[in-house]
């Protein structure tokens, strides 16, 4: 499926038994997904307009959850450093820890990993590459300036 509006990035989705197993992303021309559920592909379109709201998607160890839930929180087109994501989920001492964690998310663009910088204001690594980091921050930075939202 492909969307109007969105960072130039595909998303392929994983699924099993209507649950959301993993998702993966790509260098594209436009902002498609494949294999998404209807509610994905809902979440997909709202977020094609600039919108970004939590879904329940959690995994990994407890402190891989707590960093989740913390991503979660970020608001769309907004960054955070590692260092205070690492306050932000009660683990202060762990930026290095929440890097990792983060390097390990299953569920990119859904879970916004891509939101936590470095505290250089340097965009940092992901798990896709630095190029599809940096349209997605760009697509968030531009939609949230946008007139029109």
């Amino acid at each position: 499926m492909k969307f109007d509006n969105g960072p130039k990035i595909r998303v392929e989705i994983q699924m099993s038994n209507g649950a959301m197993l993993s998702s993966r992303l790509f260098l594209s021309d436009t902002f498609s997904c494949t294999g998404a559920t209807p509610p994905l592909i809902e979440w997909l379109s709202q977020y094609s307009k600039g919108k970004s709201t939590p879904l329940p998607l959690f995994c990994g160890s407890s402190f891989q959850q707590d960093v989740m839930k913390a991503l979660s929180q970020i608001p769309f087109g907004k960054t955070i450093t590692y260092g205070k994501l690492a306050e932000a989920c009660s683990h202060p001492k762990a930026a290095r820890a929440v890097g990792t964690a983060c390097k390990k998310n299953p569920f990119p663009l859904f879970i916004p990993c891509h939101r936590v910088i470095q505290h250089n204001g340097k965009i940092g690594g992901f798990a896709y590459g630095e190029e599809i980091k940096r349209r997605i921050l760009d697509y968030e930075a531009e939609r949230l300036s946008a007139p029109n939202k």
